[in-house]
C-alpha cells in the first residue's frame, strides 16, 4: 500500500515540475492562425513562483520565437489577454533599423 502512495507522489511531483517549467498554450501566429504550442517558461517579475526558472537573458537569442500576453484593445478594462507570438530581432543594447521594409 505504501508503494502505491510513493509512486503516485512521484508522478504528481513530476507533473508539477513539468508544468512549472513548460506550458501548453494556444498561440496566434501571423502566418498560420491559431496553434497549440509547448512553451518553455522563463522568470517573470509578475509571477509569484519563479523558483528554478532561467533568466530571459540566458535563454532568449536573436531569431527565437517568443510567446507573450497581448491585450485585446477592444476590452476597456484590459482584463482579456491572448497569447501572441513574435520573433526576436534584437537584444538589449542592440540597434535595430528598418530600411525598405528590411530589418537590420
Amino acid at each position: 500500500m505504501k508503494k502505491n502512495y510513493f509512486i503516485i507522489t512521484i508522478v504528481f511531483l513530476i507533473i508539477i515540475i513539468f508544468f512549472n517549467f513548460f506550458s501548453i498554450t494556444k498561440t496566434e501566429t501571423a502566418l498560420s492562425g491559431n496553434k497549440i504550442s509547448l512553451v518553455r517558461k522563463v522568470q517573470n517579475p509578475n509571477r509569484l513562483i519563479n523558483i528554478l526558472l532561467p533568466k530571459p537573458e540566458k535563454v532568449i537569442n536573436i531569431g527565437d520565437i517568443i510567446v507573450h500576453k497581448d491585450v485585446v484593445y477592444a476590452d476597456k478594462t484590459f482584463r482579456q489577454l491572448r497569447n501572441k507570438t513574435n520573433r526576436v530581432f534584437g537584444l538589449p543594447g542592440d540597434r535595430v533599423r528598418i530600411y525598405n521594409k528590411n530589418v537590420y
